[in-house]
């Protein structure tokens, strides 16, 4: 076989393998269209199911007392996650949603800020402190999960009762 035959035969295959990458690209590319699809559809589930919650909490006329106490009072204690979440929707429906506690969380003082309008979910609890993430002993709110809402120059928190079912 001549030079000029093998190098042809290189060139093929070089272009084969270009070739067999912009595949491999196109559908990466198409899992990556296919995962955000999957994500759309869980937030969309999400925004749903909170609908639900408050739809089915609101009509508790406990539940309405809680959302005025929060208001009035700047905390209130409900029974759940569940519960929580729809307390928050419920009275602050325009709250956008900000990183919460976890295990990249630095400490937090009692007075942490964040953007006005939005709230934040401390709910992850540190198994080897036995406290929320980024708070420290003398946090008011270490030891509970709670959903801390700034909305226009208040803050308000909802804390849960610990049960068996929070987060560890």
């Amino acid at each position: 076989m001549g030079l000029g035959r093998v190098y042809k035969i290189g060139r093929d295959g070089a272009r084969i393998i270009d070739k067999a990458d912009d595949i491999r690209r196109a559908v990466d590319k198409g899992n990556e269209v296919v995962r955000n699809v999957e994500r759309g559809n869980d937030v969309t589930k999400n925004i749903n199911r909170q609908g639900q919650l408050v739809e089915e909490f609101s009509k508790n006329p406990s539940f309405i007392k809680k959302s005025k106490q929060l208001l009035s009072e700047g905390e209130v204690t409900v029974g759940s996650f569940d519960e929580a979440n729809a307390l928050r929707k419920y009275t602050f429906p325009d709250a956008r949603k900000v990183p919460g506690a976890g295990t990249k969380t630095g400490p937090v003082s009692s007075g942490d800020s964040f953007a006005k309008n939005s709230y934040k979910t401390d709910y992850l609890i540190d198994s080897k402190t036995g406290r929320i993430f980024g708070h420290s002993l003398n946090n008011v709110h270490a030891q509970n999960p709670h959903i801390n809402v700034i909305f226009e120059d208040e803050t308000y928190t909802i804390l849960i009762e610990k049960t068996r079912g929070h987060l560890r």
